[in-house]
């Protein structure tokens, strides 16, 4: 008897763990951060819901909500006073997104010259403008370009005080939306590209 209560005192302990630690690790594993109510909000816009599936280190999900007009959303993810935001809206008809133009080379000349740091942000939470995956050409040159199969190349800019930019839906294998992203207050790009190159339809 003492044996049996034994035995179904630990199973008892286990079982609760286990439900503790289930939804954190699926959570980090294949949702974006995402839980499960978020994704079903995002699902009903009938829009595809991408997000980068490699999360950094830290960062958990603050905001994943419709935008006005329902046809678009914006997931944010924070870090400290570290932001990536994923904004995705529908293209109406046969319109196309367009990419970020380039900026004028004095300008971004200006912006990184002697600079290893991105523009610090007043805020986390500040609103995304553009996205598009690939990997960074360096401080020097007019932008910082990443790619994905997914959404396609973007070409990061400053604007503001983040760096932000457009996909170009082109070149992308999901079809029939723009993605924004942006990212805010990091020390170093390589964490706002590798978010973008992850990116995930869930």
């Amino acid at each position: 008897m003492i044996y049996a209560r034994l035995f179904l005192t630990r199973c008892a302990v286990f079982a609760a763990a286990c439900a503790a630690l289930t939804p954190a690790s699926a959570l980090a594993a294949g949702s974006g951060g995402l839980s499960s109510a978020q994704l079903q909000r995002l699902h009903r816009l009938n829009i595809p819901v991408i997000a980068p599936s490699a999360l950094p280190h830290g960062f958990h999900v603050t905001k994943a909500e419709a935008l006005p007009g329902g046809r678009s959303y914006r997931i944010v993810y924070v870090k400290g006073d570290a932001s990536i935001t994923f904004e995705v809206g529908q293209l109406s008809g046969g319109q196309v997104a367009a990419a970020t133009p380039a900026p004028k080379r004095g300008f971004l000349q200006r912006m990184f010259s002697g600079a290893s740091k991105i523009a610090r942000a007043p805020s986390a939470g500040a609103s995304p403008s553009s996205a598009t995956a690939g990997e960074a050409e360096g401080q020097g040159t007019s932008a910082i370009v990443a790619d994905s199969k997914l959404i396609g190349p973007v070409r990061f800019i400053p604007t503001g005080q983040c760096l932000q930019g457009t996909a170009d839906s082109t070149k992308a294998q999901v079809h029939g939306v723009q993605v924004r992203v942006s990212g805010c207050n990091f020390d170093d790009p390589d964490t706002l590209i590798g978010a973008y190159k992850s990116a995930h339809r869930y």
